[in-house]
């Protein structure tokens, strides 16, 4: 600007900047246009909580962040943004030498999803289900060989034993994760799965420790080392639970007893009698 002297840089390179009075004097000083540092890499968007770092391939700058309120917190030196509430902010990147030439650009802080809900173990073979709160998320599992997970449902199944980190992953880029503990599963119940009515058969599960139940009781009831006795003509469901939670299912079946035998109970070597029961078959 030929009144207000302000200086536009335009091109690279050396140009002579002159003052020149009235009288036509003048005075002359020389100006470097230099270059911009290298572009600011990193994400556009980041999460409150949540942190990333920043980069320029040009060396020899400073980082600072301006926003209105506590949007981020910059480090000078690393670029390390951390998302501390929702809003904007502008990252600078500033050589330190020279025209302290600088590049900025516009970070978004978004709210990350809401913590993940539901159990916080589960046994291999079977599922849970987590949920959020926040619908149109991604389900991803850090540790397929321990846990695999829906994509979309968010139903989680062991797979072997361990910790893995469940996320919920929303369009943004804003994650939650949720550590869960897969645990190892109960056997197959073994034993007869049938028993009549009156008598016991005896059923067995590992590992040892579990507890054992019946569905309906008044079928088949089922004491603690797993002796089932037939109380009616039925079925009932028995499980049989670890204290982690992991359990094996089987149906019992109780059948009705013939009753009781009839006729004359004594005979004579050589003799016959006759016996009856109330159940034919």
């Amino acid at each position: 600007d030929a009144t207000a002297g302000l200086l536009t840089g335009v091109s690279l390179g050396v140009t002579n900047i002159s003052y020149v009075m009235p009288t036509g004097c003048y005075v002359m000083q020389p100006v470097t246009v230099e270059p911009l540092p290298a572009a600011i890499v990193g994400p556009a968007v980041i999460c409150v909580g949540q942190s990333t770092t920043m980069t320029s391939s040009t060396l020899g700058g400073v980082w600072s962040s301006f926003s209105i309120g506590s949007v981020v917190s910059s480090d000078s030196v690393s670029g390390l943004v951390v998302g501390l509430s929702t809003g904007t902010a502008t990252i600078s990147y500033t050589m330190i030498s020279g025209a302290g030439c600088s590049v900025s650009m516009t970070v978004t802080v978004d709210a990350p999803p809401s913590a993940i809900t539901g159990a916080s173990s589960v046994c291999i073979g079977q599922t849970t289900t987590l949920s959020n709160a926040v619908s149109g998320g991604t389900w991803t599992s850090s540790n397929l060989s321990r846990a695999t997970v829906g994509s979309s449902s968010g139903i989680v199944t062991g797979v072997g034993t361990g910790l893995v980190n469940i996320t919920y992953t929303v369009p943004s880029g804003c994650f939650v994760t949720k550590t869960m503990t897969v645990t190892a599963g109960t056997s197959a119940i073994g034993g007869t799965l049938s028993v009549c009515n009156g008598l016991t058969t005896l059923l067995s599960c590992t590992p040892a420790g579990g507890t054992w139940s019946s569905v309906t009781p008044s079928v088949a009831a089922i004491g603690s080392s797993g002796v089932v006795l037939g109380m009616s003509p039925g079925t009932s469901v028995i499980s049989y639970t670890t204290p982690s939670g992991c359990s094996s299912t089987a149906i019992v079946t109780v059948n009705s007893s013939p009753g009781t035998i009839t006729g004359t109970l004594n005979a004579c070597p050589g003799g016959t009698r006759t016996l009856g029961a109330a159940v034919g078959g």
